[in-house]
């Protein structure tokens, strides 16, 4: 089953191919949102393995440094007479291992402090009765 939020952006994509007509790029929105959309629906029973939760855990410090360590570095390669293609998979893993430091170093620390932080401040300002329920406390 398709969300509403999908079923809304495949409404205005198909509008906007109305409009405009397909091209390239349409088609390959298109084909990608298929893809999506089919995988989508085979999620709740699967987890996706080793290689999805690592790519999963990166994917924010991956969108990060992407496009200007990538781009930059790939730029950079080329210039100097690296293979373009060379220069692809070079960067890909650049990318990757650079995403995966920053998830080590950054990401994973300050979600565990930030959990510590939120415990902290509920203990605070919240307590429990003796049935379970959580009160605001009145200063």
């Amino acid at each position: 089953h398709l969300s509403l939020s999908s079923l809304i952006l495949l409404f205005t994509f198909l509008s906007v191919c109305v409009r405009d007509g397909l091209s390239s790029i349409s088609i390959s929105y298109l084909f990608a949102f298929s893809v999506f959309s089919i995988l989508y629906s085979f999620a709740p029973a699967w987890n996706g393995g080793k290689i999805v939760k690592f790519l999963a855990d990166i994917s924010y410090p991956l969108y990060a440094v992407h496009a200007s360590f990538g781009y930059i570095g790939m730029r950079i390669l080329i210039e100097n007479g690296i293979n373009s293609l060379i220069a692809l998979a070079a960067m890909i893993i650049m990318s990757l291992l650079l995403a995966w430091i920053m998830h080590l170093i950054v990401e994973r620390p300050t979600h565990i402090a930030g959990k510590y932080l939120g415990k902290v401040i509920a203990d605070h300002y919240f307590f429990k009765f003796s049935h379970g329920s959580t009160y605001a406390k009145y200063n």
